[in-house]
């Protein structure tokens, strides 16, 4: 299983050596998001206005990816993740997320992000509304800690959020994430 992940739960975890990096190359850190988030997982202007509604866009968009096979089963354990602490952060974001690994509900590990028209309440320790949001899941316990560190990281930079609100499509986001990614990537080499 694993631990629910609260905001402060996850303070200096993105530091921690054993986190910064995917697949180390010579002890080095290296991009792991890059094949999580494809553009068939990206939803820029979606109408949820509700807990309940962005987590059921959430699933619809894995679900286009073709990488979900139960979407039934992601849903509800996302619901039920979100009901022991919110995985709201600061800033207008958040990573809903399974509590425990669930290899059979999808067939690679995968990251989508969906972007509402307008925040939604999401229960955010800052008391913003939220309309960044990306849900993961890993079919490793590991990897999924690897990757919420390194999300939680890069969440922390307001003028990527900033950058995300005005990307005009999912091509965009990705190569967005993905220079985000490799600048952080390059910082920890040095």
């Amino acid at each position: 299983q694993i631990p629910h992940f609260p905001s402060r739960e996850l303070h200096g975890v993105e530091k921690a050596p054993a986190f910064l990096g995917g697949k180390p190359i010579g002890g080095k850190s290296v991009p792991i998001l890059e094949d999580l988030l494809i553009p068939a997982g990206v939803e820029l202007n979606a109408h949820a206005r509700t807990r309940a509604s962005v987590l059921e866009e959430l699933v619809n968009v894995l679900d286009r990816t073709q990488r979900l096979q139960d979407p039934d089963s992601l849903l509800t354990a996302v619901r039920e993740r979100e009901d022991l602490v919110t995985t709201a952060l600061d800033g207008g974001v958040a990573i809903p997320h399974p509590r425990k690994r669930l290899d059979w509900v999808v067939t690679d590990e995968s990251l989508v992000f969906v972007r509402t028209v307008r925040g939604i309440p999401f229960g955010a320790e800052d008391g913003a509304l939220t309309d960044l949001f990306f849900l993961l899941v890993c079919r490793d316990d590991r990897r999924h800690l690897q990757v919420l560190a390194r999300m939680s990281r890069i969440l922390k930079d307001n003028e990527f959020l900033q950058d995300l609100r005005c990307c005009d499509d999912s091509e965009e986001v990705c190569a967005l994430l993905r220079a985000r990614e490799e600048s952080l990537v390059s910082h920890l080499r040095n």
